[in-house]
């Protein structure tokens, strides 16, 4: 028989849950609308049990980040049927994790294991916004 997974963020507060109108395209690229700190995207789908597991994570790791480290999350379900912010995203697997500057811009994309500490590392080496994770 197989699990169900469903995933509620609503009461994750150190996360932000976005909709489809949150985002806006550019000639130069994506970006997430309101946005006045660099961050994190997860994109995420309810049904992946991945999510699941690595979600906590995620929480973990942005109380670690302070406020001005943004966390966001956008679920599948929110862009699946707009094929242009589909295609804007530009992800091939659930969970994904992209990362924007302080102007909202998606900048990047983080491919590595999906646990805190290289995680880390790589907000390290991308923003110099470096915290230590024992």
């Amino acid at each position: 028989m197989k699990k169900k997974y469903w995933l509620n963020l609503t009461n994750m507060s150190s996360i932000q849950n976005l909709k489809s109108s949150n985002f806006t395209i550019k000639q130069n690229g994506l970006y997430i609308k309101g946005v006045k700190y660099p961050g994190i995207l997860l994109i995420w789908a309810n049904w992946c049990p991945h999510c699941h597991e690595f979600i906590p994570k995620l929480k973990q790791l942005c109380k670690q980040l302070g406020k001005e480290f943004i966390c966001t999350a956008v679920e599948h379900a929110e862009f699946k049927d707009d094929d242009s912010l589909s295609s804007a995203l530009d992800f091939k697997y659930f969970p994904s994790i992209k990362f924007f500057d302080q102007s909202g811009k998606i900048i990047g994309d983080y491919t590595g294991k999906r646990d805190i500490s290289p995680i880390l590392d790589y907000i390290c080496k991308m923003y110099h916004h470096c915290i230590f994770y024992h």
